[in-house]
């Protein structure tokens, strides 16, 4: 799902960005600022259905031995959701013409992930080292933060209520399917 939106955004955004990296009009970052907004609800439909009916999507698919697994989607799923909301600064560097801070962003995220999930799995085992993995994705967006303001491409705001959506489908989902969750940790 984070791959898929990364792509997403790197070829709907892309040109919009590149068109901004010239001479920045108030049309072209409106345009780019409704894009992105586009982006971010798109992608909040999969990532809602897999939130709130994950155990019933795996209950529908497999058979009993995998109801762990419908926990497992709803908790990659809010990782997904971290994703998409950084897939956005790798394009806006690009267009920019700044590959040296892509790879800064690229090794910021490998070492805040390899960090997150050895960490989480060293204190919780499986189920810290899945859940290093989702806060990762939120903890990588942040230097992108820097290079999406310091290109006046950031929208707080927007991004802000996507993280404060995905959060309370997330919390719904896990409360929806409580038991699915005690007995995913149970095993």
């Amino acid at each position: 799902m984070a791959q898929l939106t990364r792509g997403v955004a790197q070829r709907t955004l892309f040109p919009i960005l590149s068109r901004l990296s010239g001479e920045d009009t108030a049309r072209q970052r409106a345009e780019f600022f409704r894009s992105h907004r586009i982006f971010l609800g798109a992608s909040l439909i999969p990532i809602s259905i897999f939130l709130l009916t994950g155990p019933l999507i795996i209950d529908f698919c497999y058979d009993d031995r995998y109801l762990a697994a419908g926990t497992l989607l709803q908790v990659l799923s809010l990782g997904a959701a971290g994703g998409t909301l950084r897939a956005l600064a790798g394009p806006v560097v690009l267009s920019r013409g700044n590959s040296f801070a892509r790879m800064i962003i690229t090794g910021v995220e490998a070492v805040v992930l390899f960090t997150c999930m050895l960490v989480g799995g060293k204190i919780w085992g499986l189920h810290g080292f899945t859940g290093g993995f989702v806060v990762a994705q939120y903890l990588s967006y942040l230097p992108g933060i820097y290079f999406l303001r310091r290109y006046g491409v950031w929208n707080p705001k927007v991004d802000a209520t996507y993280f404060l959506l995905t959060t309370i489908l997330g919390a719904a989902g896990f409360t929806l399917w409580w038991d699915r969750l005690e007995a995913g940790f149970a095993l």
